[in-house]
């Protein structure tokens, strides 16, 4: 059965949203205790590099393994934890809107096998204070299929 059955994301995100008293016994009377506290989700100023990096390394691993891999959808798109959020004044594109359209814009429609079998590394210091080594390399490598080049 291999690679006979893909595999589907749905609604993927690196930020959940802010759903006040949804999984718990008090559910809100009204909109100022249910709706209301929605509102955390359009803060603009949550979004860092961070948001940026997991993003990428998310679709590129997507990419990567595009062969068992039938669906990715990330959710929201507009709003909410979304890459574009509305507002009256007009609209932000937030860090992970960029990262959408390097995608589309600069990679090629056709992924090429790449591999190496030692990757550089680098050490970080880790959350919680202790130094770790990790790779410091995710390459996606593509080309067109209507002009030459290769993108990465």
């Amino acid at each position: 059965m291999d690679k006979k059955i893909k595999i589907a994301f749905d609604e993927w995100n690196l930020r959940s949203w802010h759903h006040t008293n949804v999984h718990t016994i008090k559910q809100g009377i009204d909109k100022k205790d249910y709706v209301d506290p929605r509102d955390k989700n359009d803060d603009n100023s949550q979004y860092t590099m961070a948001d940026d990096i997991f993003t990428a390394n998310f679709l590129s691993a997507m990419n990567r393994n595009s062969d068992i891999v039938g669906m990715d959808n990330f959710a929201p798109i507009l709003n909410t934890r979304g890459c574009i959020y509305s507002h009256s004044e007009g609209i932000v594109l937030r860090s992970t809107y960029h990262v959408f359209d390097l995608y589309v814009n600069y990679l090629g429609d056709t992924i090429i096998d790449v591999w190496s079998e030692e990757l550089p590394t680098m050490k970080v210091t880790h959350k919680h204070g202790a130094e770790v080594e990790i790779e410091n390399l995710d390459i996606l490598a593509t080309k067109w299929s209507d002009k030459p080049g290769i993108g990465l």
